[in-house]
C-alpha cells in the first residue's frame, strides 16, 4: 500500500461533516493521494491537524470498491469511523476524483462499506449489524461521567458497528451538560469492557441528544460521531422501540455541547432482530491546507 516515496509537503482537503450550513459539525482532513506515505507520516499529519480523524485515500485494492481509506486520530489509527467515511466521499466527489453516482463502496481494511447519496444531498453509510457487549451498572456509569447515580437512567452497554462505544442513558439534559469523564474510572472500565469511546445520551419523545468522549484515542470530546450514533440508535431500538415489528426506525440525533451537529440514523428490523443500521448527514466544504512533513 505504501511505497514510502519522500515528500516535503502534503495537501490536505478539509470538510465539515454532519452540518448543512458550513458551521459547527465535525472537521475532517482528507489526503486524497496518500500513496507513498508511511504510517509514521500519516500519524504525524493527523497529529499536526488535530482533528478528531484524518482520512488517507488510496486506489482501490479489491473488485467493487471505489477507493481504499485509512483513518488516523491524533493518537493512533482506528479500524472504522463514521464522519470520515461520509466526509471522504464528499471531498472526493467535490474534487472530481470519483465519478458522481448514487452508490459507492469504500474499503477500509478488509471491510467494504456501502455509501449512498440521497436526492436531498445527504450522504449515508451502511454500518451493518450491531454487536452488543457487556452492561455497566448505574453506579459505575455515574462515577465514569462524574455524575450522581440519579443522573443515570439505566445500565450502560457496550455496542459496536465497528468501533466499540459504551452508551449510557441519562435522566436529563442537565445531566448530559454536566457529564465529564473521570480518567481513573475510564481506564478501569476500558480495560474491563474493551471499549474505545463513551457516549452518554438523553432522549424524550421529541429529541435525542448525545455527547461523545474518546480520550483513549486522543480526542477529549468528538463533535459528531457516526460510529457512535449508529450503535446509539440500535440501543434505543432494542430497549425502547417496537423492535419486534419489521420495518425501519428513523431518528434525528443532535450531538455536542453548545454547537450541535445533526446526524440521521435508520435502524432496520426483521423478525425481532436488527438487520442493518444506516447513518447519514450533510457535509460542507472547507479549505485546502498544505503541511510540511
Amino acid at each position: 500500500m505504501n511505497n514510502c516515496r519522500p515528500r516535503k509537503t502534503v495537501v490536505v482537503e478539509t470538510a465539515r461533516v454532519f452540518t448543512k450550513n458550513g458551521r459547527h459539525g465535525n472537521q475532517l482532513g482528507v489526503v486524497t493521494d496518500a500513496a507513498g506515505l508511511s504510517d509514521a507520516q500519516m500519524q504525524k499529519i493527523a497529529k499536526k491537524l488535530g482533528f478528531s480523524e484524518t482520512s488517507f485515500v488510496f486506489p482501490p485494492g479489491i473488485a467493487k470498491a471505489d477507493y481504499i481509506v485509512r483513518f488516523f486520530t491524533p493518537a493512533q489509527e482506528i479500524p472504522f469511523a463514521g464522519h470520515p467515511t461520509l466526509g471522504t466521499l464528499f471531498v472526493l466527489e467535490k474534487s472530481g476524483l470519483v465519478a458522481k453516482k448514487g452508490a459507492y463502496v469504500q474499503q477500509i481494511g478488509k471491510r467494504k462499506i456501502p455509501l449512498k447519496r440521497l436526492p436531498d444531498g445527504r450522504i449515508t453509510m451502511s454500518q451493518g449489524v450491531p454487536s452488543f457487549g457487556k452492561k455497566i451498572g448505574r453506579e459505575t456509569s455515574a462515577k465514569l461521567l462524574s455524575l450522581r447515580e440519579s443522573d443515570v437512567a439505566g445500565d450502560g452497554e457496550v455496542v459496536s458497528t465497528g468501533l466499540p462505544h459504551l452508551i449510557i442513558p441519562l435522566s436529563s439534559k442537565t445531566a448530559l451538560k454536566k457529564a465529564r469523564i473521570s480518567a481513573k474510572i475510564h481506564d478501569q472500565v476500558r480495560k474491563t469492557h474493551h471499549m474505545d469511546a463513551v457516549m452518554p445520551f438523553f432522549a424524550d419523545d421529541a429529541t435525542v441528544l448525545c455527547r461523545n468522549f474518546c480520550p483513549a484515542l486522543g480526542v477529549v470530546e468528538d463533535p459528531a460521531t457516526g460510529s457512535g450514533c449508529g450503535p446509539l440508535a440500535c440501543l434505543i431500538n432494542r430497549r425502547w422501540a417496537l423492535s419486534d415489528t419489521d420495518g425501519t426506525m428513523e431518528l434525528e440525533i443532535l450531538q455536542g455541547y453548545g454547537h450541535l451537529s445533526q446526524l440521521f440514523t435508520w435502524v432496520s428490523t426483521k423478525g425481532g432482530r436488527i438487520t442493518n443500521v444506516d447513518v447519514g448527514g450533510y457535509c460542507s466544504p472547507g479549505k485546502q491546507i498544505q503541511l510540511k512533513i
